[in-house]
């Protein structure tokens, strides 16, 4: 793509130019996000997020000014199963506009910009996840149709002690200096694991760091019971978004009979307004399998009790069967507002797909927390 130029905001400032990503831009990206959130993005988790994608590297514009990036719209590669075929999708992330160029033309431009480069791509539909302050900037200029709020259940482990704490974080937070739960920006993440002894630790053997191999192509080859709108989840993807590096925060358990593994569920513990949370980041199980499925669920129930866990938290889309399997296991569904922070996912699907309404109800997706990669 030819660079070009923004109209010049008062005639006085040379406006940024709106470029493709280039070799050696890494640095500069990175710089720029750590100034707009506020958060210790890392070049080499960037460059682990859209330079080593086993799918492909991403689909990255920025804005260039006075040799600095001042925005980015950076696009991952993603595939999807669609109802049965697979299908190439983008997935927004850590969109940006340094403070300096907000409400300044450069994030319309930025759009236009990835729009076109993605299609150039092949990449006709693109996911993201905003918050509330983000929400109405993705509606309005990227066109994303929300799918409403992630479907969280909560499985309480420990009420009273649950009450107790949320009591003393709100004192904090209303006495205290305001810190945000999970800083919004992926290059940041993942989100440290507490203070105490690790998951796997706490496990006693029975669940290790993240391993992936053919077995786990097979797995969600042959996966039952997911909605038909669903990340692909074979071992390059499942290697790629929980690497076992040093202080790797993720556990993981397959159930295996015969060589063949029958069910899969991948965990991570967090705190979140004063309670200490175990999320499960990935659960899914072989068609007919559901009672391995249920199993594993309690496995994980279990480990959370040991850890001293407040409590367990996963998402099930309404009407599925993930849902129903949680609820017989005590999970509540939780509400928005009662969310720290709040992230709503959304979907942009152009021609030739735009005419398809199965993109935009909500019912047909299958999210876990792992689908994002703050976390």
């Amino acid at each position: 793509m030819s660079a070009a130029s923004l109209p010049r905001p008062g005639g006085a400032i040379e406006a940024p130019t709106i470029d493709d990503y280039r070799s050696g831009d890494d640095a500069a990206i990175v710089a720029c996000l750590r100034e707009a959130f506020a958060a210790p993005a890392r070049l080499e988790r960037w460059r682990h997020l859209h330079r080593e994608n086993p799918a492909g590297p991403s689909v990255i514009v920025v804005a260039r000014h006075g040799g600095r990036i001042v925005g980015q719209i950076a696009s991952l590669r993603r595939r999807l199963r669609f109802f049965g075929a697979q299908e190439p999708i983008a997935h927004a992330l850590d969109t940006v506009v340094h403070p300096d160029w907000q409400h300044r033309g450069v994030f319309p431009a930025l759009v236009a910009a990835s729009t076109r480069a993605l299609g150039r791509d092949g990449l006709d539909v693109t996911y993201g996840v905003a918050n509330d302050a983000a929400r109405h900037v993705a509606e309005k200029y990227e066109h994303r149709r929300p799918l409403g709020a992630f479907p969280v259940l909560v499985r309480p482990l420990r009420p009273l002690g649950s009450l107790t704490a949320v009591a003393r974080h709100h004192l904090a937070r209303r006495f205290g200096p305001r810190t945000r739960t999970v800083p919004e920006c992926a290059a940041a993440g993942p989100v440290p694991t507490p203070p105490g002894p690790s998951l796997v630790d706490a496990s006693r053997g029975a669940w290790t760091p993240p391993r992936f191999d053919g077995r786990h192509d097979e797995l969600f080859a042959h996966a039952g019971d997911l909605p038909p709108i669903a990340f692909v989840r074979d071992a390059a993807a499942l290697a790629w978004r929980y690497p076992d590096a040093t202080g790797c925060p993720y556990a993981q358990r397959d159930l295996v009979d015969g060589g063949r593994v029958l069910a899969t569920a991948v965990v991570r513990a967090i705190d979140a307004a004063g309670l200490r949370l175990v999320l499960v980041m990935e659960w899914h199980w072989r068609r007919g399998g559901i009672d391995a499925g249920r199993a594993l669920a309690r496995d994980v129930l279990a480990l959370a009790r040991r850890a001293g866990a407040h409590g367990v938290a996963a998402m099930g889309a309404r009407g599925s069967a993930q849902r129903r399997a949680l609820g017989g296991l005590g999970f509540l569904a939780l509400p928005a507002r009662a969310f720290p922070q709040r992230a709503w996912p959304g979907i942009d699907a152009r021609a030739p797909h735009a005419a398809d309404g199965r993109w935009r109800e909500p019912a047909n997706w299958y999210f876990t927390w792992g689908d994002g990669f703050t976390l």
